[in-house]
């Protein structure tokens, strides 16, 4: 079921990545700017959250863990309905870029900051357009259960 449900996700966002193809910078100089420095694995970890666009419900929930161990976990909610999943994989880290390995495939993000991820698409670039900013995660405190 949970599979069912990642691959509904991810086919809607291959199809939001068609519909803003053009709006794609196929330049990397944008997602270089405003960068912390190199981080490895021993040194970036942490709990990202955002909410992304769905196709059929008003959003869907997403809190990943990247674990110092290297180990991600990611937990998706789809709001206004009685669906949720989890899944886990492997993460690495190079140029800024976290990819997260699965049996069948990959999961990318870009480190913008300490603070702040984005979710890229299957070519490791940004997505752009109206709804860019639905693809930003942020970190979540300890001491906080959302970020505003």
């Amino acid at each position: 079921m949970h599979f069912k449900i990642f691959i509904i996700v991810i086919a809607f966002l291959g199809v939001f990545q068609l519909s803003c193809s053009h709006n794609i910078n196929n330049n990397s100089t944008k997602a270089g700017n405003n960068l912390i420095g190199n981080p490895s694995s021993k040194s970036f970890s942490g709990t990202f959250f955002g909410i992304t666009p769905c196709a059929d419900c008003p959003g869907i929930e997403i809190t990943i863990h990247f674990k110092e161990d290297s180990t991600f976990v990611e937990n998706f909610n789809y709001m206004e309905r009685n669906t949720s999943f989890a899944d886990t994989g492997k993460w690495s880290i190079s140029n800024k870029i976290i990819t997260v390995s699965f049996p069948d495939h990959h999961s990318y993000f870009l480190v913008k900051s300490d603070s702040i991820v984005s979710i890229l698409d299957a070519d490791k670039r940004e997505i752009e357009g109206p709804l860019s900013d639905k693809f930003i995660l942020k970190k979540k405190n300890s001491d906080r259960t959302r970020i505003e």
